[in-house]
């Protein structure tokens, strides 16, 4: 019996990048590009997140389903709106990313959202980000990676780490 894996050329699954990956390969530049919106993120650097966004981006992270009933921050617009509802309700938030899985066009990563407020906050974190034409697209955030690949449809669903 074959597994729906089977089916799917190698170039189609997603798997770990590594720091060993060439960051002139075509998946190793997408992740680099999201290892820098994160840096940019640290910084609270609006202006070099928006570099590496698509002008209509959507974005849909943890805090728009407590602050604006789940409607992701659409194009820049929206994500300028993100960081200034990010600084108005945390007192702390630090994104930790710890592992890179990729294929053409997206990235997921695998980590943790540390957080202050009226309390604290340590989760796990499942971030997806679509990317064409040399930027990102559209991301989301997930608190467990089956949401995350289900959200990503077939391809990513399909992987089984190797």
């Amino acid at each position: 019996m074959s597994s729906p894996l089977s089916s799917l050329a190698p170039e189609q699954r997603l798997r770990t990048v590594n720091d060993s990956d060439a960051p002139t390969s075509p998946i190793g530049r997408q992740v680099e590009q999201v290892k820098e919106l994160f840096d940019a993120f640290e910084r609270r650097d609006v202006d070099a997140a928006l570099a590496l966004l698509d002008p209509n981006v959507s974005f849909t992270p943890v805090t728009a389903h407590l602050v604006r009933g789940g409607r992701p921050y659409e194009g820049h617009e929206g994500i300028r709106e993100y960081h200034d509802d990010v600084a108005e309700m945390w007192e702390e938030l630090e994104l930790v990313p710890v592992e890179y899985q990729a294929v053409a066009g997206v990235v997921v990563v695998i980590g943790e959202v540390r957080g202050r407020a009226n309390g604290e906050l340590r989760a796990p974190a499942v971030w997806t980000w679509k990317l064409r034409n040399g930027l990102i697209v559209e991301g989301s955030v997930h608190s467990d990676l089956e949401t995350a690949r289900a959200a990503l449809g077939t391809t990513a669903r399909d992987h089984t780490p190797s």
